[in-house]
């Protein structure tokens, strides 16, 4: 039988690597979210200078426009979600980089407020969300299993570091030329590294082109893929997440922790000036900061495939409440600029931390829809920190109370930690039992077919019609259903070769349908409704006829089938 009843491959991959097509998946994602970083905060205040000078705008309108189009982006991406579980990255990233392009352009030429505002809001709010985030992510999840936390680790590392390297780049052209210019390029560039390597090497899923998660020979949870160390192949609806206390207490640590690692990226230079350090000492703190925080992303990525993701998260943001602490009682250069990078390596892993929770805990088929709801509480997140710590630092005076506040908001995220659990399966996956919990009694009493010597050399036994059978007519297949992963799954590993999937469940056949051989031109065909299979005659069947099924790839191999 086949092993998971996999649906046929809708379509084929532009070319073969010699290595695992998903990472063709993450470069493209990285290069993506790279150039998106252009529209970030961080590159957009460095050139807002320049700007003003020129056109001779004020800081507070074209700041109105970073805070309009965080809010506009937030607001996007619970629709964005849905559309990159259904589309998936090659559609949504191209389209992206379209509107990002088109936003540059009119940032290049344009000469009154409005047309700021159109430019940014197309790149910032559309463009910039469509091509990194959560649309990228969600191909990584998708594309990776075993391997998703380096994956992600080297995803989340590509903002930063992308930052790090085109602001100074943008400098150099602005001094040599005009800010107009770097538009002009980053333009030019959004086409030829974004919309055309999206558009041609992107795909949404490996099963959409026959392959498996992490380049494995069978489906996650089957015994050519090996078995999941932690977690489980099953997916949540959004609707069902979204009724489970682990989601909740995971949006309310990530927003904690990003409220308080955002203020702190934001203030870092005047925190340490009003400790008494020079300006170049602080901002030689937020370098650290910045890049010892993207760095780190990776860092975290590669451990959380051999320790807990929740473990390490309790770990870091434990280190995060006693680093914001050292940082009100040491005040030298040498503890500035170190407390800073600490701060940034401890601060910063919990983007992909938190991610990978929310990926291993729900699934990935409907990724992208529950990070479309988890994601705006992030984005409220970010752009409130900043805001609230300068209002409690001209409430109070000072930092003191403000970095206590930050050391309370990632004891929060501490325990929200703490008191998370992988979240119940849904009632759709949980068949309800009608024996009392006593040992099930199953018993085939369908007598329109019968088991006798198989008519294929060598096969044994195989399943026969005594009567004749007319297209349509159907043999439901009685078994045990199982949870791909599950221990259950994994005593029955034996079983393997003849396991069809059925929905997010795995059903292991114990009647007539386990003896089905394979034929390249079977006369039955897999049918599933809700947690029921039936095998279906594809055309009228003589009596005394073999019946055949078509086996997937992993089961062929598993049997020696050619």
């Amino acid at each position: 039988m086949s092993s998971t009843g996999q649906a046929r491959p809708v379509g084929r991959l532009p070319f073969n690597p010699p290595f695992f097509y998903g990472w063709v998946i993450v470069a493209v994602s990285i290069v993506s979210s790279s150039v998106s970083s252009i529209a970030s905060n961080v590159f957009t205040g460095s050139i807002v200078g320049p700007i003003i000078s020129d056109l001779g705008w004020n800081r507070t309108e074209l700041t109105a426009a970073v805070t309009v189009a965080t809010v506009f982006s937030a607001a996007v991406q619970p629709v964005l979600g849905r559309m990159a579980d259904r589309w998936g990255p090659r559609l949504l990233i191209p389209l992206g980089a379209v509107m990002f392009t088109t936003g540059a352009l009119i940032l290049a030429g344009m000469t009154t407020l409005w047309q700021f505002y159109l430019g940014y809001l197309l790149m910032r709010a559309l463009g910039s969300t469509f091509m990194s985030g959560l649309v990228s992510q969600a191909a990584i999840v998708n594309w990776f299993v075993r391997m998703r936390g380096r994956t992600m680790g080297l995803s989340h590392m590509a903002l930063p570091v992308a930052q790090s390297a085109l602001v100074p780049l943008a400098m150099v052209v602005v001094v040599a030329d005009s800010w107009r210019t770097v538009y002009v390029a980053v333009a030019a560039a959004c086409v030829v590294l974004c919309v055309l390597p999206a558009a041609v090497l992107m795909r949404r899923r490996p099963e959409d082109v026959g392959l498996h998660p992490d380049g494995a020979a069978g489906p996650v949870g089957s015994a050519a893929a090996g078995h999941l160390a932690r977690g489980r192949d099953f997916s949540f609806y959004a609707g069902e997440a979204l009724r489970t206390r682990t989601f909740w207490l995971l949006t309310a640590g990530q927003m904690c922790a990003i409220v308080a690692s955002g203020a702190v990226s934001f203030h870092t230079t005047l925190f340490w000036m009003e400790r008494g350090l020079s300006p170049a000492v602080g901002a030689a703190a937020l370098s650290a900061y910045a890049l010892a925080g993207g760095l780190s992303s990776a860092l975290w990525g590669l451990l959380s495939e051999r320790f807990s993701e929740r473990a390490l998260g309790i770990i870091i943001q434990s280190a995060a409440v006693l680093i914001v602490g050292l940082m009100l009682v040491l005040d030298s250069p040498v503890a500035a600029v170190a407390l800073s990078g600490l701060y940034g390596v401890s601060s910063r892993g919990e983007g992909t931390i938190f991610n990978l929770l929310l990926a291993n805990y729900y699934g990935r088929r409907h990724f992208g829809a529950i990070m479309g709801i988890f994601n705006p509480f992030s984005s409220v997140g970010l752009g409130a920190g900043p805001f609230l710590a300068a209002a409690g630092y001209d409430l109070g005076g000072g930092y003191l109370n403000v970095w206590l506040a930050f050391m309370v908001l990632h004891t929060i995220t501490v325990l929200c930690l703490v008191l998370m659990r992988q979240p119940p399966l849904p009632a759709r996956a949980r068949p309800p039992r009608t024996d009392g919990g006593r040992p099930m009694l199953l018993q085939e009493t369908d007598d329109r077919f019968e088991v006798r010597p198989s008519t294929i050399p060598g096969a044994g036994e195989g399943l026969f019609a005594r009567v004749p059978l007319a297209t349509g007519d159907r043999l439901e297949a009685i078994g045990v259903l199982v949870q791909p992963g599950s221990l259950e799954d994994r005593c029955t590993a034996f079983a393997d070769e003849y396991k069809l999937r059925v929905g997010g469940l795995l059903l292991i056949p114990l009647g007539l349908a386990g003896k089905l051989n394979h034929a390249d031109q079977p006369n039955l065909g897999k049918v599933v409704e809700g947690e029921r299979l039936y095998l279906q005659a594809l055309r009228s069947v003589a009596a005394g006829e073999e019946l055949y099924f078509s086996y997937s790839d992993y089961a062929r191999q598993r049997f020696g089938i050619q």
